[in-house]
């Protein structure tokens, strides 16, 4: 039905929401809340046709709720998803009647919220919009409203949110599992660093979204016992189903009977003290009205035995660009001039921990015949990734599996990668 439901402020900026199919790009998320919903007003339509995806929205006090989708939908079925989504964030008290929260104070009940949207919504298509039974399967510190005896698991872990079976049974892992193979259990850690770092390489701000993702191929009905370091606090983080956090509370252990197949155990998110792994600063110099030089270095904040593989550095070019001429210091890589998208990709195959990579650009610009073409240019962004490290310093402490059957192989990999990795250029 939705390919996407975000929770907005007035203002358009995205604060939390879950994307279910990846049919809408966020590009054109991204555009559609700075053309559209930033400027609309309470006269606006709820429902809009933009760069060939279909947008709903619904102001909901101080905030909006906007879902879209890029298949053909009934439109009135998609509103009432929103409306009743509404209801919901009501229900759970993650908006007030007459109040318009903050966009810190929103952005603090994510883990509720999506949450929330995870059991509301099954790859798009609505299962369970009513708030009575929601307080069933949510389980948050705090929630007082509802039957069942929710208290101890509330208290277990504050701030945490999780979801349960309403039965004692597991409908994740199906009985009678059995497999030829050797049993196997593997575990990825990726955390996705977001930053916006100064011309100097200083961080103006940032977060971290980790994963902790598990494949289990295992017969029977295993029973696995997993520990994390206490790098990052586990307070805010969303648990799969399967967890028992009764005895997270007592043991410090994450126990659970696996489903088969991947899923994720657990997401988390950090907000304060991050650390990028890759420090970018640069530098302009106007050589005149139609000449400038710009010089990007790219240096490796993590150990030395530490590799990032794919480095790609996109930066923008003024849009009278007429002729840019590069020159590449430190790491190998490439320099490519794309004309028609006026940009200019670097890429780098390997950067070693400790080492540095630096471009310098000579760009040569048109006569300025508009002073809104003025050749500044907007941040430019990166990509990588960096096996072996964390951002948090997140690291599995170990992981126990109890099987009647063969001895299990573990495997761990850690991943830190780029998400909105920007870089503000001087002017």
């Amino acid at each position: 039905m939705l390919s996407l439901v975000h929770l907005c402020d007035s203002s358009g900026r995205i604060l939390v929401g879950r994307d279910y199919r990846g049919e809408v790009g966020s590009l054109r998320v991204k555009f559609f809340c700075e053309e559209r919903l930033r400027r609309s007003t309470g006269d606006s339509p709820p429902i809009e046709q933009f760069d060939g995806s279909t947008f709903f929205t619904r102001r909901l006090h101080g905030l909006v709720l906007l879902g879209a989708t890029s298949s053909d939908v009934n439109a009135a079925a998609a509103t009432e998803i929103l409306v009743a989504l509404g209801n919901v964030f009501l229900a759970f008290g993650i908006v007030e009647h007459g109040v318009a929260p903050s966009p810190s104070a929103v952005q603090a009940k994510a883990p509720l919220i999506l949450a929330l949207l995870d059991e509301c919504l099954d790859n798009g298509v609505p299962q369970n919009l009513d708030p009575a039974m929601l307080r069933n399967v949510i389980l948050v510190e705090g929630a007082t409203a509802g039957p069942g005896p929710v208290t101890e698991r509330q208290a277990s872990l504050p701030g945490a949110v999780t979801t349960r079976s309403l039965t004692s049974a597991t409908p994740w892992r199906p009985h009678g599992v059995r497999h030829t193979q050797p049993s196997q259990v593997l575990i990825d850690v990726v955390e996705r660093v977001s930053v916006t770092l100064s011309s100097a390489g200083a961080a103006m701000s940032g977060e971290v979204h980790g994963v902790a993702r598990l494949t289990c191929r295992m017969s029977g009905m295993p029973s696995c016992h997993i520990a994390f370091n206490e790098a990052v606090p586990l307070a805010g983080a969303i648990f799969h189903q399967c967890v028992r956090l009764e005895q997270f509370a007592q043991r410090g252990e994450i126990t659970f009977t696996p489903p088969e197949g991947a899923f994720d155990l657990m997401t988390w998110r950090q907000t304060e003290d991050v650390r990028p792994p890759l420090r970018v600063t640069t530098s302009l110099t106007r050589r005149g009205c139609t000449r400038s030089e710009l010089v990007v270095l790219v240096r490796a904040s993590f150990p030395k035995e530490l590799t990032a593989f794919d480095v790609r550095v996109r930066i923008p070019l003024p849009a009278l660009t007429s002729g840019v001429v590069s020159r590449l210091g430190g790491a190998q890589g490439t320099a490519k001039w794309r004309r028609s998208e006026k940009v200019l990709l670097w890429k780098v195959r390997e950067l070693a921990g400790g080492g540095d990579a630096s471009l310098a650009l000579e760009i040569s610009t048109a006569s300025r015949t508009h002073e809104e073409e003025s050749g500044r240019l907007v941040p430019l962004t990166l990509c990588f990734n960096v096996p072996q490290l964390t951002a948090t310093g997140m690291r599995v402490r170990f992981l126990r599996v109890a099987t009647p059957d063969a001895p299990v192989s573990k495997f761990i990999r850690y991943t830190v990668c780029a998400g909105t990795y920007e870089v503000r250029v001087p002017a």
